[in-house]
């Protein structure tokens, strides 16, 4: 039979136990959270690390322009980052390291800034220099000869007749006069009349009147057969008068786009010196083309045949 003192006793171990029991409970406990703790702290590390990393990965690369800022306009701090690449600068928004050469981007400075504008500037050109040199032993200057100006006096003269001439009684004689719209004498045109009068074997006089003295007034009169108005000086130097009226027109060839067309449209007559009797009249067209107004003008006057 237990005593009270033993029961005591065993009272006392009991507590004991659970107590102990109780401590090592705790204190498994308190392991085990603190090793959640630890668990949660490095999971959090990584997920900053993580973060870090793919921020690497999104930096933002700026090309600038005339309108990019690199400094605050309020305190001038820097806005980018650079990065040397082979010799030349990379602007980034954010900083962070270069996702090939893992270099640190570094903030802009002025320095950078007018470096990146100087290799942005065209380069020069550089003269060629000939290899070949040339040694020179004395320089001459050499002026220029100016050509005399020659201005053409027009000769006073006393007549409107080649007072040279003389009309022969044993041959009939004709003299031309051909005039262009502005009453001037074509003398392209009268050469070629004289040709062609010479193969039908007229005897062509010298211009019985001189070119120079040549007005609007006589032409007219020539033109109109007036020959009282040459009070018998007609008659004097030659025996027959051709008068050839010409006109010329131009526009660009049918067929050919680099061609000009030259139409001359030409009115000749002959009448007697002394009578004004018409003798002959013809009326003719004829078409020249050139690249050249002159040229096409030279072509037609060619195919004038009497």
């Amino acid at each position: 039979m237990n005593t009270p003192k033993n029961n005591q006793s065993g009272k006392s171990k009991k507590w004991i136990y659970l107590l102990v029991l109780v401590i090592l409970i705790s204190s498994l406990g308190y392991v085990f959270l603190r090793k959640e703790e630890v668990t949660k702290e490095e999971t959090k590390t990584s997920t900053i690390t993580e973060t870090n990393d793919s921020k690497k990965d999104s930096l933002i690369q700026v090309i600038p322009n005339e309108q990019t800022e690199f400094f605050s306009k309020e305190e001038g701090k820097a806005l980018l980052w650079y990065a040397m690449v082979n010799d030349s600068i990379v602007f980034y928004k954010n900083k962070g390291k270069h996702p090939v050469t893992g270099a640190d981007l570094l903030l802009v400075t002025e320095e950078i800034i007018k470096k990146y504008k100087e290799a942005q500037k065209p380069a020069k050109e550089v003269a060629k220099v000939d290899p070949r040199t040339y040694k020179v032993k004395e320089m001459k200057i050499i002026k220029k000869k100016e050509k005399p100006v020659v201005v053409e006096k027009k000769v006073k003269r006393e007549t409107i007749w080649n007072t040279s001439l003389e009309n022969s009684k044993d041959r009939d004689e004709v003299s031309l006069f051909v005039f262009d719209e502005n009453d001037q004498i074509d003398k392209a045109l009268t050469k070629r009349l004289k040709e062609e009068f010479i193969k039908r074997d007229y005897f062509i006089t010298e211009d019985i009147i001189y070119h120079s003295e040549m007005t609007p007034e006589i032409a007219s009169h020539l033109k109109s057969s007036n020959v009282q108005y040459f009070d018998g000086n007609l008659k004097k130097y030659t025996d027959f008068i051709c008068i050839g009226i010409v006109k010329y027109t131009y526009k660009e060839n049918a067929y050919r786009n680099d061609l000009l067309d030259c139409t001359m449209n030409i009115e000749y007559f002959i009448y007697d010196a002394a009578t004004a009797q018409q003798m002959f009249s013809e009326k003719d067209k004829l078409i020249g083309s050139d690249q050249t107004k002159k040229g096409a003008r030279r072509e037609a006057i060619k195919k004038f045949i009497l």
